[in-house]
């Protein structure tokens, strides 16, 4: 699936989500989306795009990176009994209402790397995405949306396989990188023209996943070369630099791609004096 295609599916989900009178129907249960896709594609950036057009302030819980009390709340003694712990990343009422008052339409929750957590914090995450609820604490689907990302199984990125009822409870967007939603993500964020070109020219280099292979092209990997591209390296030290972050390979051909770049003639030049501007053979 594209990009472009799962941010519909992603903003409608949201907007159903938020105008849905839970109130009367207390039964319906939440569509909990879950964007499976390899690693650099753009998961993570597309639930940032989503928050920032649509007005919601992000929360991103890292689930592979904290422990199940961090996440459900730490049990303490409360008298005779034990009481649980509000997590931090749950947005307090008095939170909510400064975000409001600085024109927030609502919190995006993002449970990134799910299916690398431990067994039982995806357990947590079932009951938090299904019942929007963490022991006492209840999460208000009137102003907040909860949904997940994760690298694909057979990506081999630390995953481990989900619980069944975890499964039942998602909706799975399996996305892919594509190579038009990528150059005008692109555009938009000020990625060198060249890589774009270079890509346009030579798709075959938008996305390697490579098993056992330190570096290999990706959308995100891309990014990066844009920002060292900017670098003041020597050819050589730029090569080695790149080559560490797309693959030898790639590099190469970014390398040829930009050295013919730099001969091309000035268009508005070449439109000025088409009959004297000299043109590269």
């Amino acid at each position: 699936m594209r990009l472009s295609i799962a941010k519909k599916i992603f903003i409608e989900a949201i907007n159903h989500s938020f105008n849905f009178d839970y109130e009367n129907d207390k039964s319906k249960k939440p569509i909990s989306l879950h964007l499976e896709g390899s690693m650099g594609i753009g998961k993570t950036a597309l639930c940032r795009q989503v928050a920032e057009e649509m007005g919601l302030h992000l929360v991103i819980v890292s689930l592979a990176q904290f422990e199940p009390t961090d996440i459900g709340g730490l049990r303490m003694p409360d008298g005779d009994s034990m009481k649980v712990l509000r997590p931090d990343w749950i947005v307090t009422d008095e939170e909510w209402q400064d975000l409001q008052s600085k024109g927030s339409k609502g919190v995006l929750y993002v449970f990134d790397e799910l299916p690398q957590a431990p067994v039982l914090n995806m357990n947590i995450y079932a009951q938090i995405c299904d019942e929007y609820r963490v022991g006492e604490y209840h999460i208000d689907r009137s102003y907040c949306y909860i949904m997940s990302c994760g690298n694909k199984l057979s990506d081999k990125a630390g995953t481990n396989a989900m619980p069944s009822h975890l499964v039942d409870r998602l909706s799975f967007l399996e996305i892919e990188a594509n190579l038009d939603d990528t150059c005008s993500y692109f555009a938009k964020t000020g990625v060198d023209h060249r890589i774009i070109s270079w890509l346009r020219f030579q798709p075959e280099f938008l996305h390697q996943f490579q098993k056992g292979v330190n570096a290999y092209p990706t959308p995100r990997s891309h990014e990066r070369v844009s920002t060292m591209l900017k670098w003041s390296l020597d050819d050589e030290a730029m090569a080695e630099a790149i080559s560490g972050q797309i693959g030898a390979s790639a590099y190469a051909n970014l390398k040829t791609h930009m050295d013919i770049h730099e001969k091309c003639p000035d268009i508005d030049s070449l439109i000025a004096n088409p009959m004297t501007t000299p043109v590269v053979e």
